[in-house]
């Protein structure tokens, strides 16, 4: 079992206590099919600040980090997990490296 959810406070507000960011209702935790091993956190980050995120279940997951753009740069962190289904909380927590 997941969270599954997405916020992107590039839309609207950011809020701290969006429970994307940190989930903790069990209610919210959906229920994956046999196929989906892993739950992922998808994390954007614009010029340093998150922006995004995306958790869902999926079948495969590979951890890596990708930039792209010039000048502003968009950086895009997939985190999976096996038995946390709040995966890239830790992420988050993560000051901007300079």
């Amino acid at each position: 079992r997941c969270y599954t959810c997405s916020v992107d406070f590039r839309l609207e507000k950011f809020n701290i206590s969006n429970k994307c960011i940190f989930p903790n209702d069990t209610r919210d935790l959906a229920h994956c099919s046999s196929n989906s091993k892993f739950c992922r956190a998808v994390i954007t980050r614009v010029g340093g600040v998150f922006v995004m995120l995306h958790r869902t279940c999926v079948a495969k997951c590979h951890e890596a980090c990708t930039e792209r753009g010039y000048g502003i740069r968009t950086r895009e962190c997939t985190r999976c997990c096996t038995k946390e289904p709040d995966c890239g909380v830790a992420e988050l927590m993560k000051k901007k490296k300079k």
